[in-house]
């Protein structure tokens, strides 16, 4: 998770003194849209029951972080639900989907 971290957020170096940080349109449920994400896992803030919250317990909190592992396995969900069984045997096919392009995936 740290390293996932550090690629994300640069281990925090790249969040607003608040804890934001502009999202990426492909974690986005509208890629239109303009929302910021908050903590070092760059969680859209509309995915947050209660942002103040979060914000009281801070960008590098349990809860942060945890809310970013849930959006990590949405993610990963989507992908290996979108992609044939026949394709996700070997080392090869699991090498493919990684490289798959998450601007085509709807979020639940």
């Amino acid at each position: 998770m740290a390293g996932l971290i550090s690629k994300l957020t640069n281990a925090g170096q790249d969040l607003d003194q608040s804890g934001y940080v502009q999202c990426s349109k492909f974690i986005l449920q509208n890629p239109n849209e303009e929302i910021k994400c908050f903590g070092v896992m760059k969680v859209p803030v509309d995915r947050f029951q209660n942002i103040e919250e979060m914000e009281k317990n801070g960008p590098f909190s349990e809860e942060s972080i945890s809310e970013g592992i849930k959006l990590l396995m949405e993610i990963a969900g989507c992908v290996c639900e979108s992609t044939k069984i026949s394709l996700r045997k070997t080392i090869d096919d699991v090498t493919m989907i990684s490289k798959l392009e998450f601007f085509s995936l709807e979020f639940p």
